[in-house]
């Protein structure tokens, strides 16, 4: 029988269950460039749901990006993470790339194929820069270019709250917030499985990012819907 249950994100064209209104709310927060924290315990969906709402974004024109913070271990992870994030939409488009790669002069890609996923990106980073001056420069380098396009973005951070674990967590905050706030035409989608911690990240009004985020809590799966759903799925095996 076929396993009716995914341990990793479902892909786009898998089954979902409910979540229309969710769904519907996230496209329309991108589309309205508003700032969004998604939280809920673990195994809710939030990762699935949010690609989901980025594959609707897609086809309304909308550029997407999706960056992973679990397992961040410093500063210099955090800002490889979010150069990579950008790597992984521009390594097919020669003169992007170019363009690009001067703006993250102090993180250079490794781009490998991958079964997976289709590709494997890494960062190089350039000796020299303090983990401050390197996510300074990552974070300028994003806003110039979010701007090539002159285009709306939606972006996804998943496990946002792993940077309050780390010592440099409020220059991470601090820096971070600088440059988001400048940003124009773009959504932030701030997903996280630890609600306190990611949540007091975004209230706490000694943190940088205080009040720059809606909070968007995922409820669990209305049981009559959730039923009817496995019935269906159940009919058809």
């Amino acid at each position: 029988m076929k396993n009716l249950f995914y341990l990793k994100p479902l892909p786009p064209e898998a089954d979902f269950c409910n979540r229309e209104k969710e769904i519907k709310d996230l496209v329309r927060y991108a589309e309205n460039c508003t700032n969004v924290v998604l939280s809920s315990p673990r195994r809710f969906g939030k990762t699935s749901l949010a690609k989901r709402a980025q594959n609707i974004l897609k086809r309304k024109g909308i550029e997407t990006i999706y960056i992973d913070f679990f397992g961040v271990s410093s500063i210099e992870e955090v800002a490889s993470k979010i150069a990579a994030g950008i790597y992984s939409i521009v390594y097919k488009e020669e003169n992007l790339l170019k363009k690009t790669l001067r703006l993250f002069s102090s993180l250079r890609p490794v781009i490998k194929p991958d079964t997976e996923t289709g590709i494997s990106i890494t960062l190089e980073i350039a000796r020299g820069k303090t983990g401050k001056e390197l996510l300074e420069e990552t974070m300028k380098g994003f806003g110039d270019f979010l701007n090539i396009k002159k285009k709306k973005y939606n972006i996804v951070i998943d496990e946002f709250q792993e940077i309050a674990e780390l010592k440099e967590s409020s220059s991470i905050e601090g820096i971070m917030r600088t440059y988001i706030q400048h940003q124009q035409n773009v959504s932030y989608f701030f997903i996280g499985s630890r609600r306190r911690i990611l949540l007091d990240i975004f209230n706490n009004k000694n943190k940088a990012f205080y009040k720059s985020a809606i909070n968007y809590t995922l409820p669990v799966l209305p049981e009559s819907d959730t039923i009817k759903y496995l019935t269906s799925v159940l009919a058809h095996i």
